[in-house]
């Protein structure tokens, strides 16, 4: 059984189209709000969620934060995979871009939101450019430090499964970055020219 979790895109959990019946906390109903959501603050959230709700209903986590770990990421990720039987998660985050596509793709936009993925074109007119091309767009997207197109890129990339099995190098070129786009330290440019090249033109 995997779960799927509720995304609001908003500045703050009041700004938030959070229902109504979630505003209030109680027993079974939580708000947790973090500056930044680190792998601490997962293992806590992990800790919690499986322990029994007092009521009928499932346990509520509502969380809201302004940046995520990809280590908090990948942990909030397995527990999408192994869920407690009795979870509901609200995430509310000031840019959908912020999650990485692996993540990104097991959440649900909350009722009220429609689903923004930033430009839809991304990765079609990125497929469609020459490798001289993509080289450069890369370079000029880097430069600018236009993170919420490189994750639009990867996210619609991911969707599309257009590295799938049969093409081995770019389906290892777009895990690795996937994996470690946001680590500190790591080539941006060259993590994206290796994914450029080893994706089929045209």
């Amino acid at each position: 059984m995997s779960l799927a979790i509720n995304l609001l895109v908003a500045g703050s959990l009041r700004e938030s189209a959070l229902p109504e019946s979630l505003k209030t906390e109680n027993a079974d109903i939580h708000h947790l709000v973090f500056e930044r959501f680190g792998i601490d603050e997962a293992r806590e959230l992990r800790a919690k969620s499986s322990t029994k709700a007092f009521g009928t209903e499932p346990h509520t986590f509502v969380i809201f934060t302004r940046d995520l770990t990809l280590e908090a990421q990948n942990s909030l990720l397995k527990l999408t995979e192994d869920p407690p039987t009795s979870l509901s998660l609200y995430l509310i985050i000031p840019s959908e871009s912020l999650l990485i596509p692996t993540l990104r793709s097991r959440f649900v936009m909350a009722e009220g939101q429609t689903k923004k993925v930033g430009n839809t074109q991304s990765a079609e007119e990125f497929l469609a450019l020459s490798y001289a091309e993509r080289l450069l767009l890369v370079a000029d997207k880097v430069k600018q430090k236009d993170q919420a197109w490189i994750d639009n890129l990867l996210f619609e990339l991911y969707e599309s499964r257009v590295a799938d099995a049969r093409n081995k190098e770019a389906k290892k070129s777009l895990l690795l970055a996937i994996t470690y786009m946001r680590n500190r330290g790591a080539s941006k440019k060259q993590l994206l020219e290796e994914l450029a090249l080893s994706l089929p033109v045209g």
